[in-house]
Parts: C-alpha cells; structure tokens; sequence
C-alpha cells in the first residue's frame, strides 16, 4: 500500500558484522542468499524474542537484484526491524524503526526512519550503500515541547521555513512500509523466498522453452519501464514475431495486455527514458500499401495505457506517405517529432534462452567502485563530446549509445559505446579498467552491438557481406583484450561474385580445408548462450548518471538537476 508516510522509525544502531561466510559465483548468489536469510529466519523461531507478532519483509533497497531481509519484532513503539543486506556474505545493517516497520520510497531507494516523542520529532533518510546504510539527512524538532521551537537540519539550526523545504523534498514522495509482509509460518516463508520476481521470471522463460512457439532464434530481455525497482519481461520467439511482455506484481506474473493491442502484431519495442514511454510497432503490408502502426504507451497499475498513436500509410497511386496522428490528419514534421525528439533504445531482444545466460541476467555481476565510476564517467563524457561535434542534436541523441556490462563474469563492468547502428560505423568501442587506468580493449560488433557468449566468456565481433564471413573471438582478461580466434572465408557461391577464382578458408590467418574450418568455427558460433551489448543507456545526463551510479546513488535523488557533468560529479564529494 502507497501513502504519505507520517509514522516512521528512526536509527537506534548501526553495525555491519560477518553472520554466514559465503564463498560463491555470481551465478550462485540467488540460491546462496535464500539460504543465508532462512537460517536467520530459522534462528528467529527458535530464539527468546520470536512471538506471534514478528513479521518479515522480503525486498531489494539498493537494487542490486538482491533482497535486504527486514524482520518486524513487534507492533507496539518501541519496536524496530532487523535489516539485513547480502553481498558474498550476510551483513547486519542494524535496527531501525518504529512501530515494526520502516517505510521506503521506491523512487529514490530512500529509507525514512521516523520518531515523535513528548514533543521531540526526529526523521532521518538513508539508501544502502556499499553494504552500509549511508545516512543523506536528518532532522530535528522541538515544535511540540518548546514555545520557542529549534529546528536542525543535520545537527545544524536553521530557519522553520528552510527545515520544511528540505523535509518536504523527502515526505512529497510515495512511500511503503515494511517489515510485516509475512508471517513466520511455512507457508508464507516458501511463499516470501519462491515468490521473488526472478524465480517467476525464470519459470516463465522455462515455460516458454517448452511450448510450440519457441525457436532457436528466440529470445528475452528485462527492463523496467515503470521504474518500480522490478524489471518487466519481454519475450521475442523471433525477429517476425510479436513481443510478449510480463511484470510481477505481489508474488504474481501478468501478461501486459490492452485493448488497442488486439490483432495487431507489435514486434519492435522502443523505450523513452526520459518520459517513461514505451513505443510499440505494428506493420499491415497488402498487397499495393502498406501501414506502420507505432502506438505510445505509458505502464501504470500493471496496464500499458495508450497515449498517443502514429499512422503512416504509403499511398502506391501518389508515391507518397499519409500521416495520421491519433486518427487526425498530420504532417510528417509531426510524426517526426513524435519519434525523434527524444532520446530510445531498443528493447525487446537481448538474452538468448540458453541456462547459463539466463542465470547471468537474473544475476548479472558487477559493482562498480568510486574510483572506477569516476573512470567510466569521465571517458563517457569525453566520447560524448566528441559525438556532439558531429551531425545534428536529434541524430546523436538517438545513435549513439552506452553500456556498462560484465563482459568476463568478474565482478568488474567493462564499458561499451556504440556511435552508430550503421554497417561501417557501427562498431562498439569496448573499455576496461587495470589498476585504475582506462584500457581500450579496441573494437566489436557491427550496426552498434556486439555479442557476449557468458559460457566461455568469449567476445564476438562477426560480419557477413558479399559472401565473405569475418569474425573474431577475443576475451578480456587481467585488465587486456586477448584474441582467441580470427576467421575468415569466402564460400563457393560467393567467389565469383566477388572476383575471386575460389574459394577461401581462415583461421588466424592460416589456410584451412572447409571441413577444418567448419570443425573448429561453429562451436563458437552457438549463440545458445549468448546476449547483445552496446546499446542500453543513451547520451543524457540523466541516462549517463543513472548508469553509473544506479538507483541508488545520490544522483537519483529528486532535488538533483542533471544540468551538467558537474552535477554528476558532486555525487563524489
């Protein structure tokens, strides 16, 4: 339940000790966490202070794809939550709150932290960071026991009106309580660790695995479009085929459907972050004209709420296109800025359904430090820079693109910038960071992406053209780019049309025979466990600090305006 929060808990103590040693992989985490917070669960039932009153809350504040574990030990004021968080190991964040709970705002992943007492009022607001709940304010008064109140702000007095002002740039967000969600039975317990929205998710994708529609060429990708702090699910079973998208809501998957999406083939997805707008769309091809449907749609309350709708017919007897904008007769400057004026990516078709790419993206590794952040900042910036001296605002903001992405499952995100989803400038620049220095790892991919297989940890740069093949297998390894393989090959059909007397076979640089190559090349080529890289996040301030530094950074707050790099940079100090 959302609400105006007015009754919160505040701080009685925070420490951060070592419960359960964990040595685990990344793709181990999910299992090893479940585990962690059951024996705490455990430990509870059988302890001095289990009553019938205790409850738990299982959710992710920090939003690294792991949930803290709040656990209520009562109802009455005194009463606060233990709050636990999980990285290779349980962390003992302290207690907080009153009243059995504390609330939390989904939108800043702000812990608020509330007490009144004989007229005292304190409030405090935190995030968990780095394993550590990082207190951002706190306020103090003594309206209710002093005719002549004081008002501090972080220990310092200052004027009511400015103690307001900051309170209310908190207090004028949704927030939700926590700590009793479940009860400390068995059902709720298997129903609280089951219910998380990657096992949904991955039942879901196992479902799909097994039904008719499911092809080597299908694949997912998770996005969270309404910015709750769970991703939707998008399900693509091929290029030609209508995506298919899920979200999770109380334990429970629905499938997003609306009225305007009836009989109508939705197969491309493209997201606005800057409105929150989804653009899906559909194609009608006959025989002499063909129409283009692109509808836009926000999701709110687990529903794809239709906002504006793009119409454009080719007429074959005039040679020409009709636009339509929201059934009224347009101007192709409408429909131009309707699409382009600002800035998407595409989503819809990122993880193949093979086992081990599935773990990866529901327990992608990577945590960026300060330092590195610092890094990756100040490279995105520079290649922002040198983006904006070419070609219009509307063609950069909508090519080139970014993403931070682990690309040899270490814990430590590389950098890939994607300039332009051309052929030839296409290519993804790839980055990596070695004992605190930028190292360019050179170039990957075609038409802006590039793959990364999470079996082998192998990155894949492949072209196709005239019958000539071209790829080249490297990895990134202590901090440098290593080739694995590189190949190269013109087949039969294709020699004469590109002026060469006969076919040809490559493998780092030496000839083959055809069946040699083919032996050694196609294990590589399964993409069965495999994703697309290089174009998640676009050229904005806003994407570029959301990117960096995640949900939880000082640079989601709502007070932050994202006017200049320097904003960005003050979430260092």
């Amino acid at each position: 339940m959302k609400f105006n929060k007015s009754v919160i808990g505040f701080v009685t103590s925070v420490m951060m000790i070592t419960i359960i040693p964990c040595e685990i992989s990344s793709a181990e985490k999910s299992n090893c966490w479940q585990t962690a917070y059951k024996e705490i669960l455990n430990d509870f039932v059988c302890s001095e202070n289990y009553s019938d009153l205790l409850g738990f809350s299982i959710y992710d504040m920090n939003k690294d794809c792991i949930p803290e574990l709040i656990i209520s030990e009562g109802t009455s004021h005194p009463a606060s939550c233990f709050v636990y968080s999980f990285c290779d190991e349980v962390i003992d964040l302290g207690e907080m709150g009153t009243y059995g709970s504390i609330t939390y705002c989904c939108d800043l992943n702000i812990i608020s932290q509330y007490d009144l007492s004989q007229g005292y009022e304190f409030e405090s607001f935190s995030m968990i960071e780095n394993e550590e709940n990082i207190i951002l304010d706190c306020f103090y008064n003594d309206k209710g026991a002093s005719l002549n109140p004081t008002f501090k702000l972080n220990d310092n007095e200052v004027a009511e009106d400015e103690y307001k002002s900051a309170l209310d740039s908190y207090n004028s967000n949704d927030w939700i309580l926590l700590g009793r969600d479940y009860k400390f039975t068995d059902e709720d317990i298997i129903a609280a660790f089951e219910n998380s929205w990657q096992n949904i998710y991955r039942n879901k994708l196992h479902e799909i695995k097994c039904s008719d529609n499911f092809t080597e060429q299908s694949m997912f990708d998770l996005y969270d479009i309404d910015k709750n702090g769970i991703p939707e699910l998008f399900i693509s079973a091929d290029d030609n085929s209508k995506i298919d998208i899920y979200s999770v809501s109380n334990g429970s998957i629905y499938e997003l459907n609306a009225d305007w999406m009836e009989n109508a083939n939705y197969r491309d997805c493209t997201f606005y972050p800057e409105t929150m707008q989804l653009r899906m769309v559909s194609r009608c091809v006959g025989t002499d004209d063909s129409s283009t449907y692109e509808t836009f749609a926000r999701l709110e309350n687990l529903h794809l709420n239709k906002i504006n709708c793009v119409e454009s017919t080719w007429d074959s007897e005039l040679q020409n296109y009709n636009y339509t904008l929201n059934g009224n007769e347009s101007s192709y400057d409408e429909y131009a800025i309707m699409l382009f004026d600002s800035s998407y990516i595409y989503i819809g078709r990122k993880f193949y359904f093979g086992e081990k790419i599935i773990d990866y993206a529901f327990n992608q590794s990577g945590e960026l430090t300060n330092e590195q952040k610092k890094i990756y900042l100040q490279k995105i910036c520079q290649l922002k820079n040198i983006v904006y001296g070419v070609g219009s605002y509307r063609d950069i903001i909508n090519d080139a693109q970014f993403e931070i992405c682990d690309l040899n499952y270490d814990g430590s995100p590389e950098l890939a910038f994607s300039p332009s989803i051309s052929f030839a400038g296409g290519a993804c620049q790839i980055f990596t960071i070695n004992n605190n220095e930028i190292v360019d790892c050179g170039h990957a991919g075609t038409y802006g992406n590039f793959t990364y297989n999470v079996q082998n940890n192998l990155v894949c740069t492949f072209s196709q053209r005239m019958g000539m093949r071209h790829g080249v297998y490297f990895k990134i390894q202590n901090g440098e780019r290593v080739n694995i393989i590189t190949y190269e090959s013109v087949v039969e059909e294709f020699a004469q049309e590109i002026n060469e007397a006969e076919a040809y076979y490559e493998i780092n640089n030496e000839d083959v025979t055809k069946d040699e190559y083919y032996e050694i090349v196609t294990p590589y080529e399964d993409e069965t466990n495999s994703m697309t890289c290089g174009r998640r996040n676009i050229l904005t301030i806003s994407s570029i600090a959301y990117a960096i530094f995640g949900n939880n950074s000082l640079c989601s707050k709502a007070s932050v305006v994202f006017a200049n790099v320097n904003t960005i940079k003050l979430c260092f100090i």
